[in-house]
């Protein structure tokens, strides 16, 4: 009995992270396993009058600024600019938002596990003897979209990376002379280095010469009279190598367009679900059914009949997609009837008419969604206010018994973790800084630094506590781990309250997720640590002082 009350505290603490345990590892379900229930009924589509064929070169894992070094792009004269995606910014998410036209939300591809075809209407869906689409690029691409492209290739993977790029941009030159009304090209090698070596690693820097190389061989054997040509990547890189998360030099990607139909010089401004609808209204394909995206008008000079029959289509698609919203979530919608619009001749007025009745849509929809995610916040609000309750009802009664400055001491650690995380290692908190997600890793980044800041703690506790012999110390040791454990459980509520851990309609915030993912994993070791520390420098204080005496 008289063991156990010596270790209560780092029971206590090790309980609570055994207890996070199953949060922890809910996790992984709640966002990788994610599948949107959001069902929207075939209906009738139309297609629209072909513009030009599309040619579409992915380039994975290129960032804006990088974009910039590339000649080949810098010799045709066209329209650029940057588009943004959202997190989860990994690439096979980006890749499903690109050719969905629509979020990780709706498609339900929330990482790089995903290995099945995206479950919901895509461009290649559309391929036909009309509409004849073509596909190059890896493997775990190809995967995503199944057997729906008219022509496709993929090399094999055990291959180098440059080995890869070179037959895909080989391949694609290859279906180019079939003219396709749709290809899309994948190029990978320069993500492939910029995930070991960073931006700046030479081997990244050859890549990026190799693929501007490949990119003047595929744009040399383009007719840009038959073909507008469409050059982006899927997502961008921190500096030390690294995507997944939100920010801007990872979400920001570089976005070029070429062709007859571009005006020449226009920035461009939008985001990645653009390019699908984009595509659709050059191409004359119909218009994915999940798409919450819009063409990018700006970029092209075509003609107000050109522009508002394809407003049209889009209004139709959109006034489908918020029926089936509205009713998922048990909402009201009224669908539109825009009959009188589609008699209309006068096509500058069925532009601007269709184009502000489908954004009142967009906004609609987006209501309904900050008010059902207010809803199920204010059901959360519980767990901040029982644990805000719980370390006031320790820090009050326990005045008398150091709990105030064991709470400090607790303060201290996280700060010295804050900078060692930030400082020491050069991390931010962000899904990006995982490479592999393994137990290990999450040592190193997480488990290493606050070890470090305790054992510092740990060693200065003698002189902050001068008078307590080394069982009072490792008593009070307790006290610090136990309140560190606390604190963060109090921020973790905090996070949960905001944002959730998972949901049946819609993806948590990626962002706000890596805090709470940290702050369990923080918890986790914390508990271990708590166990431990206090019977290693009990020991360490218990010889010091032998040996002075």
């Amino acid at each position: 009995m008289k063991i156990f009350k010596s270790i209560f505290l780092s029971l206590c603490a090790l309980l609570l992270s055994l207890l996070i345990l199953f949060p922890l590892l809910s996790m992984e379900g709640a966002f990788y396993g994610y599948s949107s229930p959001l069902n929207i009924p075939e209906y009738p589509r139309k297609t629209g009058e072909k513009i030009s064929n599309v040619l579409l070169i992915l380039i994975d894992g290129l960032r804006a600024d990088s974009a910039r070094s590339l000649l080949s792009l810098k010799k045709i004269p066209g329209a650029f600019g940057t588009l943004k995606t959202k997190p989860p910014s990994w690439s096979n998410p980006c890749f499903a938002n690109i050719i969905t036209g629509t979020w990780q939300d709706f498609h339900s591809v929330t990482s790089n596990e995903f290995d099945a075809e995206i479950p919901v209407e895509h461009l290649f869906s559309f391929s036909s003897s009309s509409f004849v689409t073509a596909f190059s690029g890896d493997e775990s691409n190809l995967q995503l979209i199944g057997d729906s492209p008219s022509m496709s290739f993929s090399p094999d993977p055990s291959l180098s990376a440059e080995e890869m790029d070179q037959l895909i941009a080989g391949k694609a030159i290859e279906f180019l002379s079939r003219e396709p009304s749709f290809i899309l090209v994948h190029l990978s090698q320069v993500d492939h280095y910029q995930h070991y070596y960073g931006l700046q690693g030479e081997p990244t820097t050859k890549a990026l010469q190799n693929v501007d190389t490949l990119l003047g061989e595929i744009l040399e054997k383009v007719d840009l009279k038959s073909y507008l040509v469409i050059v982006t990547s899927d997502h961008g890189h921190i500096d030390q190598g690294g995507h997944g998360g939100g920010e801007e030099e990872v979400l920001n990607t570089p976005f070029f367009l070429f062709g007859e139909n571009v005006k020449t010089g226009v920035t461009v401004s939008g985001n990645q679900v653009d390019i699908a609808p984009t595509i659709s209204l050059l191409s004359g394909a119909p218009i994915p059914r999940y798409c919450l995206g819009e063409p990018l008008w700006d970029a092209f000079d075509l003609s107000l009949e050109t522009r508002g029959r394809f407003s049209l289509r889009l209004l139709e698609q959109r006034d489908k997609f918020a029926s089936s919203f509205f009713q998922m979530l048990g909402g009201v919608y009224k669908p539109l009837n825009f009959s009188m619009l589609e008699s209309s001749s006068d096509f500058s007025s069925v532009f601007g008419t269709a184009e502000s009745l489908r954004k009142r849509i967009d906004s609609q929809i987006q209501t309904l969604k900050g008010e059902r995610i207010a809803q199920e916040r204010n059901s959360r609000l519980f767990a901040p206010v029982v644990c805000g309750i719980l370390i006031i009802g320790v820090i009050l009664f326990g005045l008398r018994k150091g709990w105030p400055l064991a709470f400090l001491d607790a303060t201290i650690i996280l700060i010295l973790f804050l900078i060692f995380y930030h400082e020491g290692l050069g991390l931010s908190f962000s899904f990006s800084v995982l490479k592999w997600g393994s137990f290990l890793e999450f040592f190193l980044i997480f488990g290493l630094p606050l070890l470090l800041a305790e054992v510092i703690v740990s060693f200065l506790l003698p002189f902050q506590v001068r008078k307590a012999n080394p069982m009072e110390l490792a008593k009070f040791l307790q006290k610090s781990l136990f309140s560190v454990s606390l604190i963060l459980l109090m921020i973790f509520s905090l996070f949960f309250y905001l944002n959730g851990m998972s949901s049946t309609w819609h993806l948590p915030d990626f962002d706000q997720g890596f805090y709470e993912l940290a702050l369990l994993l923080l918890i986790v070791w914390n508990g271990l640590f708590a166990l431990l520390l206090p019977f290693v420098f009990g020991f360490f204080w218990k010889r010091r002082k032998g040996a002075r005496g």
